[in-house]
This record gives C-alpha cells, structure tokens and sequence, in this order.
C-alpha cells in the first residue's frame, strides 16, 4: 500500500525503498534465479546486508511448508480451569474449539485454498492464520454468530464487549486524504437501550503518499474567504485561519489537517493528511489562527499562501474509537512481516469504553424469534429497516416455514407507531416490497421450524444501523477517476420508481457514471453525469450530486428510459475506494492486536508455545481461571502433526506470568519451498570505507573435469554467482517482464542492468569442503532396535551450526541407527536463530553401520563452517569435537632467480645453473593437495605419519582393543639397549574420593592427580511442586495435580543447582515436630517419674520388711 511513497515509484527523494521483488540472484549456476522479498523495516546498511543474507538463504535452502491434515491436525481446542474450594480444577462445560481448516484473512489475503485438501503454510502464514483463528473462536465463544453473548458470562467478559466493524477489501489504494464522519451510538444501559449519538471522523491521510489512518473527535473547518493558510520561510511558521475561534486547541495539542482542494497546487501536498504539533491558539484577532512552528519539517524555501476552503481542522484524537488496517502489524507474537488484508477496520477501545451490549442490540434489529410467527407480518418493536431494504435471513438452526436460509428478501409494509417501528413484511423483490399491495411477491411464513435466534440483516451495511454508522452527510466527498467500459441496462429506468436495472452493475453508492441514450428518460439528459444510489447488486436510482448520493436525494424521473440505455462509470466514491460501502460489525472482546491467548514459534525447540495473559483471564479478573490447556480433537489418540497433544496427555498450566504450554517438536512435512537447486551459505557483507555491498555465493572452486586435478575424482562445478533485479513497474512494483530476470536495478545494493562498476571475482582452485563432526562408537549395536526414553535425557541433542543453536528433540521410541540419522537431520535443519532469523539448512546426518558412530555434515563450506553435537553417550554423542569446514590451498610454484632475474636450474651434476637442462618440461602445471604434512629425515625416510596403525577411539574408561602388525619387521639377533625413555602418561594411582560439582557431574579423585568425570546427575522439575504425594521420607511420586516430571540438568534455565557435601534443607514442618519433641520430652519425664516413684515404693517396702 505504501509503493507511491518509494524511491522505486520515482521519488528521488525518497527513503523508502520497495522490498518486493528486491534481488534476482543465480547462485552456482542453478536451472533457475532466484526473487527475494525482504521483511518491511528499518535497517542501517549491515543491517540491510544481513537481512539480505537471510532473505536468500532462506530462499535457496530446504525448508519445508507445515501442512494441516484434514481430520488430524485441524483441530485445536482450549480448555480454561478455575479452581474450586476442595482444590480441584473444573474446566469449561465445552472447550473452545479452532477450526484450522476454515478461512481467515490471512488465507484469503495468500489465496491459500482450504477447499478440500491438506493445505501447506509457510511457517509465518501459519502462525499468523492460527493467531487468527484463536481470535475469532475466542470471540464467537463469548458472542454466537447471530451477535448473542451466549457464553461472555462464563468467559468473565461480560462487560468487556466492543464493536469491530470492517471494510471490504480496497480494490486499489485511495491517492487522496479523506475524513469519513461516522455515528458512534453508545448506551449506558446493559441491553442497549436508550442509546445516544455522538460524531467522530477517521481520517484516511495520504500525506507523503503513505496511507494511514486516525479517528478525531472534534473537527473545525477552515476559513471561509481569504488566506486560508499562510507559510512564513523567514519565520518557519505555518497559520491556519479557522472558521471561528479554534474551540479546545492549546499549544501543545496534536492536529490533523484533511482537505478536498477543488485546485491542484503543490503547495497542498505539505499540509493535506499531515498532524502537526500547535505552537499557539489566536482566538483574539479579527482571523483567529493556529499557529505552527515548521522547523525541521521539510517545507519549502518559499513562502506560500492558500485559500481554499475545504479543508478541515481535526482535533482530540480519539480514546474511544481507533482506525487501522487489518493485519498491517502485530499479527502474531514476533511476526516480522504483515499481511495485509487492505481492509479498514473501525473498533472501539479502552476499557473504561467496553461495554455488555452488543451491536444488534444497538441497532435494533437483527436477531428476531420467529417461532411464533405466521403470515405475512414480521413483529419486531424498535427495528430500523426501511421500505426497499435488501436483508439477509440466516436460519439459527432449521429455516422457518416460507423462508430459505442465506437468501436475500426485500422490506416493505414497515409499520411505525408513535416514531417508533413496529413491523414489516418481506417480498421477493424490491419493485413489489416498494409498491407494498401485500399479495405481489410477498412472504408468508407457516408454523413449522423456525428459531429465537434467526438473523435479519441489511447487505447495504453502510447504512445499517448499529454502534458505527456511516453518516448521511460527510464534509466534503472525494471522487477517484476511473477508466470503465460502458453497460448497457437489463432493465429500463422506471418511471414510478426511479429505479434503473443493470444486472451485477459493480456500482456503489456515490459513483459517478455518464448516462448515454439515444431516446432518453424524461428528465435525464444523454451525456451527462450522475451519481448513483445503490439499491442492491442488480438496481440502482440516480442523483444530481455526490452528496445528495449519500444523502439519499433521488433524480426524479417521469418517463420511461430505452433498452439501448448505458451508463459508464468515470469516477468511484472515496468510501467504496476504501472499502466502506460495504462494512460488517460484530460484537467482540479479544484484542486482536494484544490477544489473551498467544501463539508463538519456539525457534529453539522447534514446537508451538501457547500462552495465556492472567492480567486479561487469570485469578483476580473478572475471568478469573486459574490454569489452561491445549489439546486436539477430541477423537485423537495420539499427539498430531503439530505436536498438539491428546485430551489424555496435555497438561494443565498455570496461569502465572511466565507460564508457557509447551506443545511437541514436530517436523513440517509439506511441500519444500525450494523445490530444485538448493543453496546454503550466500553471504552478503558491507564495507564502511568502499561503501559497497559484496555478495559471495558460499562456495570455492573452478571448473575441473574429472581427474583432472588430484583429489577430485567427479567433475568439479565452478563457483558463480549472478545477481540483478527485476524490472518493475512504477506504477504499482510489479513485475514487468518475468522472463527477464536482469532486466532492472536496484539503486540501493549497487546492482543492476545499469551498473557498470561491479567487480565479480571468479571462483579458483579447489571446491572447499564442509564442517563435519564425527559421533564416538555408540555403546550397544545400533542396527539393532533399541529405545530412547526422555525420562533419561536420551532424546534431546544440543545442536549449533554455524553459531545457529538449537535444542533438538525426538519423540521416545524405538529406533534403528538409520531412522534415528533421519529424525536429527529433518529436525537440525528446522533450528532457526531467533533473533536474527538466519536458519540452518543443508545439514545431512549419516549412520555408518560398519564404525556404529553418526557422522553430521553441514551443508555449507569452508573455514567459516562449523558443527557442534551433543547427545545420549549410549549414542556416541556425549562428546563429539567441533567440526571445522576448509578450503584447499593452492601452492603456486616461483621459478628462482638470480639478481639479474636470470632463471635459475640445477644442472645434471647438481649444480646451480643459469642454462636450461635438455629435458626441461614447458609450461606450468598446478598441484592440489589436501591439507597434511609429510616430515623426511635425512636420509629420505619418512617420518611422519609414524605407521599404518589404525585403532577406534573408545570412551574414557574403556580398554582400547590395539592390534599391531609386525610381519613387516625384523629383529637381528644382536644385543639391544634402548636408546631413550620419554614418559608420557600416568603413574598407577588408587581411587582417593569422589566429588559432585554445581552441575551435577560426578568426579573420582585418583592418587596420582587425576580427575575423571563419570556420569552426570540429572534434576526433575514440576509444574506444581506442591501437587506432589509424598510417600515417605523425602521420597514423592508425581500426580494429575503436579504434572509430569520435567528431566534437565542443573544450572540449567527451571532447574536448581547441586551442593555437594550439603544437608537437604528440611521439608518438615518445624512446629509439628517440635510439638512432638516437647511431647517426648514430657513423656520421658513422667516415665522417668513414675520408675523414681517406683524405686522410691520399693525401697519403702523393702524397708518395712526390714
């Protein structure tokens, strides 16, 4: 939408460059370029470098679309728990469902079909579509389809309730700023009822040719004779003269100036559409003015004046009502890029502005009980349809008897009594619901079926009723020519009604068409312009002007037209260029642009996070849920693919802050985006002093046929690159010429047809080799089944590629060495920066059966290229050294010389010579060899590499199986002695002790120094430690309450650290057991009492006896 305002459309001046279609790249001679978009944003150069850099990678690697399975995986449902007084958790009696697999405007702006298939997103498109789709089953939840809050109660938001009213698409973008006043009615009373309306103007500004929009609640127009605007260059100041004293301006205040100029002056384009900030109010001079200080704001050098009058001052930018384009930002949490839908969506805001009514309730009409209903009248107090209204029915569940759901009726008979409507009837057609004989076309509905909550609605929305309504009078109206071929009427102007027939005649309201007839109407002059009144897809009357259009005021015609009769359209309303001839309203409560409930791309992980706001839903609000959870269809017994888990797995999580639902990792399995020649490693940097941008196409080598050089045994494909653009169109940044990939330029990165003055440096010598990390022998067969188990942290793998990092996880099962290989690989290439955006791509992952080890290669090259993995120990990962990726280096030979530069040779008799030997070889021929060295002695022997000896590396505590083959050797039977001993291990030693560090790793102290790690500790972690059952000691098992075990390592993010040597602190409770201890303590005193007491008797007794 903002093409006009870029240096492509031919700003000179401009700032803003068009990031579609921006490079054409051939990277390694591929069968096909490659056209890159870049994410809209600001960038500084090494910004736009890295941008760049990703947008080709991204474009070139092997990522595949995540495709949502029809019967599987479109499905999600939220479940919202509260807690009740035992403690438990009771959730909704239904949970929300989220239909994927229906349309939202994500898929209506991508031309994503959902029409009998599994379709495939790319990764934004699902996010922003799932976002999407929470939203609207958030809010149909709360308020039904027929604008019933049917369940706001149960959500909590009752009085949270506000109108969003949406525009039709905008065929085109609007070149011109234009207010559009609005009713606003709201109520005080919770039905509706009572409603008052006020005034408020959303202005569509163009200014800078960049659309944006803003609602105002106060307007003022500008002077109606003389200057209506003076600029001082001496003084940089701008006035505004006003139609009276500015009413409620002070300096300080934020205005808006909106015009219609009936001239084109250039002068216009620095004020029409612009906020300014005011400097000051004169009220008290015979031409009150708003003074404005234009330093810094790009005026002219010249001062000018203007004297047109209409424009319009908009004030008090509105903290009720907001204006903005749909999908334009904040689609989903860490979106980088919009979509767009060119609607213009009208909605109330703040909360102190929300609201338990809905918006049929504000209009009056809508939802009608029509299971009471027979004949031919429809009773309905306080609707506010009117005689030739177009209505949709919509049948709540079965259609009441004479009527068809989803079909089209026309209003007529409508009955008022004391100012107020009663009823209506409805017909076939409007020319029979206008006349109103009560028997042409008319309905009569019969006592069968019917629902309480059947929907009537206008399908010309500009004019229903309801919290927005589109004023009949605007302030000034805006005509945008248009280019149209003529149409010929299907039906002749009519003589009674004023009503003119022209079948699917694409017209709105407030158009301005010719009229062409050879035999005209009465009243209607052939060639003349006329504006049109929209009575429905198919009918239309005529009025002298625009305004009268939208106000209603019909052409009086009293003689029929001809057949041969044609209109054409010459110029469009503003309100149906934007859109808003054709709006719909409903009653919401999610914010769309902040929801409650948020879905996010775990980069990290690869899996779906879902979060709920407790500031919006949690305890303490009117929602007041305590935990949530995500599951499938109902029906599924296992977790799909979206890693969405089952009603029987998901767990239920707090609504804390910081609390995350984590889904599983899953793999996108859709189509790949790059189908064909795959890329990885494009770099692009910018140099500060040359200020130039260099594009390396990832690679190194020449073309090299096969054996042609030592080490390439396949021919060897050079590295290229070709970089250009499209040619686009001014007009609009399409493209002109498909076929012609080079055809453009792009000013901005220094490439093109026209540029004359790039370098291309040519691939040389060898091509470079790629980053591998090489796995240990795994400890058991791995062509065997075995199983891996998360509880034992088997299933995660830590990956970084590239300084990339990722935390990779496999679902627990059983595997082959082979399937496990292809789970890492599917998986690593997912792992994408989060910051940054660059993703891995490229990376294959190898079984070897024969070693038993896992081999990870990346798939880019050189020196710059590296691998690191880390995994199960059983698996060989547990300490896999960093791969490094390099390049062959080229040795070229230098033929010596003397000083005089003489070639130097060595003669047959070993001499230095200046004379060339006989059998000299002509010509230079290079040797490639890999990186090594070979060490001689002197007298020729080699040295190093010492033998042929090749053992597999083992883990550190096992025994190495070293087998040496001494049949190429000989022992003289001589007397020896060795020569020299160099020691180079460790005296024998005896375990001393033992010792656990902070991150749980187990150590052994030996006598002789050493310190062998010999396992690692892990932690478990719960969502709800206190949900734990304590089964004696310090001993507990996990319940439904606590959740399930989360296994990581210490020091780790949610995890504690390990003290060694340290008490546990003590999870008693202190009072209880000091209770007990005094008890005791009183118990061993009176035992000790009653044997004193005893002792004390006996001695008596004995005594006596005595």
């Amino acid at each position: 939408m903002q093409f006009k305002a870029t240096r492509e459309a031919g700003n000179a001046d401009s700032r803003i460059y068009w990031g579609k279609n921006f490079l054409t790249l051939n990277v390694d001679n591929g069968d096909q370029p490659i056209n890159i978009d870049l994410n809209p944003g600001k960038y500084n150069a090494e910004q736009l470098a890295s941008e760049v850099e990703r947008a080709v990678n991204a474009s070139y690697g092997d990522d595949k679309k995540i495709q949502i399975v029809q019967n599987v995986d479109d499905t999600l449902n939220i479940q919202l728990y509260k807690q009740q007084a035992d403690g438990s958790s009771q959730g909704l009696s239904t949970a929300i469902n989220v239909d994927l697999l229906t349309s939202s405007f994500v898929t209506d702006t991508e031309s994503i079909s959902l029409t009998g298939a599994s379709p495939d997103f790319t990764r934004d498109q699902f996010m922003a579509h799932t976002q999407s789709k929470i939203n609207e089953s958030l809010n149909v939840y709360a308020v039904d389809k027929y604008d019933v809050a049917s369940n706001a109660q149960t959500l909590g938001v009752t009085n949270k309730l506000f109108a969003r009213t949406e525009g039709a698409t905008m065929s085109e973008v609007l070149q011109k700023t234009q207010m559009v006043k609005f009713d606003y009615r709201t109520s005080t009373n919770t039905d509706g009822s009572s409603d008052s309306a006020t005034n408020v103007y959303a202005v569509y500004s163009y200014y800078n040719k960049r659309p944006n929009l803003s609602v105002y609640e106060t307007v003022q127009t500008v002077a109606t004779s003389g200057n209506t605007f003076e600029f001082s260059a001496t003084e940089n100041t701008l006035k505004v003269f006003t139609n009276g004293a500015p009413a409620g301006i002070a300096s300080g205040d934020k205005i808006r100036l909106a015009g219609s100029p009936s001239t084109a002056v250039s002068n216009h384009d620095y004020i029409n559409g612009r906020e300014f900030t005011v400097s000051s109010v004169d009220t008290t001079a015979t031409r009150p003015f708003i003074l404005i200080n234009t330093t810094g704001m790009s005026f002219p050098d010249d001062g000018f004046t203007l004297t047109d009058t209409a424009f319009t001052v908009a004030s008090d930018e509105s903290e009720k009502v907001e204006a903005y384009f749909e999908g334009a930002s904040n689609v989903f949490e860490g979106s980088n890029i919009n979509f767009n839908s060119k609607k213009i969506v009208l909605r109330e805001i703040g909360d102190t502005n929300k609201h338990a009514y809905t918006n049929s309730q504000i209009a009056g009409h809508g939802v009608i009980d029509t299971t009471s209903i027979t004949g031919t009248t429809i009773t309905d107090v306080g609707h506010e349809f009117a005689a030739g209204d177009e209505i949709l029915y919509t049948a709540a569940g079965t259609a009441r008897g004479g009527l068809t759901t989803a079909t089209k009726y026309y209003v007529g008979n409508v009955v008022v009594s004391s100012s107020v409507n009663q009823s209506f009837k409805l017909y076939t057609t409007k020319a029979a619901a206008l006349a109103g004989d009560g028997s042409t076309n008319i309905i009569t509905l019969s006592a069968s079926d019917g629902n309480a909550n059947d929907l009537f609605t206008k399908t010309d929305n500009v004019t229903t009723g309801g919290i927005f309504k589109i004023s009949s009078t605007q302030s000034y109206n805006i005509s945008h020519a248009v280019t149209e071929t003529a149409k010929t009427v299907t039906t002749v102007t009519n003589a009674t009604t004023e009503i003119t027939g022209l079948t699917n005649h694409g017209f709105s309201t407030g158009d301005a068409v010719t009229y062409t007839s050879s035999a005209p109407a009465t009243d209607l002059t052939s060639g003349e312009t006329y504006y049109i009144i929209r009575m429905d897809d198919n009918n239309f009357k005529l009025a002298t002007t625009q305004a009268n259009a939208h106000a209603g005021t019909i052409k009086t015609v009293s003689g029929a037209g001809n057949a041969a009769d044609t209109f054409t359209r010459t110029s469009r309303d503003s309100l149906s260029v934007l859109g808003l001839n054709e709006t719909t309203t409903t009653t919401d409560w999610v914010d769309e642009k902040n929801p409650p409930i948020k879905v996010e791309y775990d980069n990290i992980y690869q899996r779906l996070n879902f979060t709920v706001d407790r500031n919006v839903m949690g305890t303490g609000t009117d929602s007041n849920f305590n935990s949530f959870a995500i599951y499938g269809a109902s029906t599924a017994t296992s977790t799909n693919n979206l890693g969405i888990p089952t009603l029987d797995d998901t767990t239920e999580v707090p609504i804390r802050g910081g609390e995350v639902f984590n889904a599983e990792t899953f793999v996108a399995d859709g189509e790949e985006i790059q189908l064909n020649d795959k890329r990885y490693g494009i770099d692009v940097q910018y140099n500060r002093d040359t200020k130039t941008f260099t594009f390396s196409s990832g690679t190194t080598g020449e073309t090299i046929t096969a054996n042609g050089a030592i080490g390439v045994p396949t021919a060897q494909k050079k590295s290229d690159i070709l970089i250009g653009r499209y040619g686009i169109s001014t007009t609009n940044g399409s493209v002109i010429d498909s076929t012609d990939y080079y055809k453009g330029d792009n000013h901005l990165m220094g490439v093109g047809l026209s540029k004359n003055d790039a370098v291309k440096t040519v691939g040389k010598g060898l091509a470079a080799s790629s980053a591998q990390a090489i796995g240990g022998n795994a400890r058991e067969d791995l062509t065997q089944v075995f199983r891996l188990s998360a509880t034992l942290a088997e299933t995660t793998f830590n990956v970084s590629v590239n300084g990339v990092n990722g935390v990779i996880e496999i679902p627990t099962g059983f595997y082959v060495g082979s399937t496990l290989a292809e789970q890492l690989q599917s998986r690593i290439n997912q792992i994408e920066d989060p910051i940054t955006g660059e993703q891995v791509g490229g990376v294959t992952v190898k079984y070897d059966p024969v070693s038993n080890n896992f081999t990870f290669t990346t798939g880019t090259q050189g020196p710059e290229s590296t691998i690191k993995v880390k995994g199960a120990a059983k698996l060989g990962l547990a300490d896999v050294p960093l791969g490094v990726g390099s390049v062959p280096k080229i040795y070229n030979l230098v033929q010596a010389t003397d000083s005089q530069g003489n070639d130097l040779f060595v003669g047959s008799d070993g001499k230095v010579t200046t004379t060339p030997p006989a059998n000299q070889v002509d010509g230079f021929f290079p040797l490639y060899i890999d990186e090594g060295e070979l060490t001689f002695d002197k007298t020729g022997k080699l040295q190093s590499p010492k033998n042929k000896v090749h053992y597999i590396k083992q883990e550190e505590g096992f025994s190495i199986d070293l087998n040496i083959d001494f049949l190429g050797s000989t022992q003289f039977a001589q007397p020896f002695s060795v020569l020299s001993v160099n020691q180079d291990g460790f005296t024998s030693g005896r375990l001393d002790g033992l010792e656990i560090d902070a991150s749980g790793t187990v150590r052994a102290n030996y006598t002789n120094g050493q310190n062998n790690p010999l396992g690692k500790m892990v932690l478990a972690n719960f969502n709800n430690q206190n949900g734990l059952k304590q089964i004696g000691n310090a001993t507990y098992v996990e319940t439904a309450v606590s959740g399930s075990a989360q296994v990581g390592e210490a020091g780790s993010e949610g995890f504690g650290t390990i003290l060694s040597g340290s008490l546990e602190r003590s999870n008693v409770d202190i009072t209880e057991e000091l209770v007990n201890l005094i008890t005791a303590q009183r118990n061993f005193q009176a035992s000790a009492k009653a044997i004193e007491t005893t002792t004390t008797l006996t001695q008596t007794i004995i005594n006596i006896r005595m």
